[in-house]
């Protein structure tokens, strides 16, 4: 279960990233980079790489609370947070 989550300052929130901590209420907390499909484009076309890597991607729609917290429940439901994001070391 999710017992909160902050996002770091995005000043548009359909072409943006921004980092991602949720805390969980066993008290892990993860962390994520979060970006916006436009936002991907808009970086790879500044750079002449084929490719972007991230280790804590977390690709949404729109940078929100809401969406943050329905990636992460769904990471949770199917036994995915470890692999998907950076646990913080307590």
């Amino acid at each position: 279960m999710i017992q909160s989550v902050s996002i770091g300052p995005i000043e548009n929130h359909l072409n943006d990233n921004a980092d991602v901590s949720v805390v969980l209420s066993d008290g892990r907390t993860y962390s994520f980079t979060a970006f916006t499909p436009l936002n991907l484009m808009t970086l790879m076309n500044q750079e002449p790489s084929a490719y972007f890597l991230c280790e804590d991607m977390l690709v949404l729609r729109e940078i929100n609370e809401a969406n943050v917290r329905a990636a992460v429940e769904e990471m949770l439901e199917d036994g995915n947070i470890d692999r998907f994001g950076v646990l913080s070391e307590a």
